[in-house]
């Protein structure tokens, strides 16, 4: 946590540094081991700490997926969700990328089976996002 709070520092130095700390900490460790705690960071976060953690949760995402698909599932899936109400441009941006690779990963369907308990904005928010989301 706070390793994620100076990602989002007004302090360049600090914030350079902490983006540095935590990218050699994603190339140290298993990306399934990371997942969790980088998702309760992006939901608990600061506000300026939210967009570089997002950036950050996206990249471990694929490999995390791979190895324990149940932990994207049950962190990061919420996760994900909650924050597509987020009124913040660089929050519903970076979320945007994270929702486009879990698409990737998991594909719609399994996507759209997760969300179906969902407000009905928010599901009109996702399928948005889906829709523009070219699936490899």
């Amino acid at each position: 946590p706070a390793l994620a709070a100076n990602c989002g520092s007004s302090n360049d130095k600090i914030r350079s540094s902490a983006s540095e700390a935590m990218d050699s900490l994603i190339h140290s460790l298993d990306a399934s081991l990371l997942v969790q705690n980088m998702a309760h960071c992006v939901l608990h976060a600061g506000l300026r700490s939210k967009g570089p953690m997002l950036e950050k949760l996206t990249k471990v995402l694929p490999e995390g997926y791979q190895v324990r698909p149940q932990h994207v599932v049950k962190y990061v899936l919420p996760a994900a969700f909650n924050l597509l109400e987020e009124a913040k441009g660089e929050i519903r941006s970076a979320n945007c990328r994270l929702i486009q690779t879990l698409c990737q990963v998991m594909g719609p369907e399994m996507m759209r089976n997760h969300a179906h308990n969902l407000p009905q904005s928010t599901q009109c928010k996702l399928e948005e996002i889906l829709r523009t989301t070219p699936v490899s």
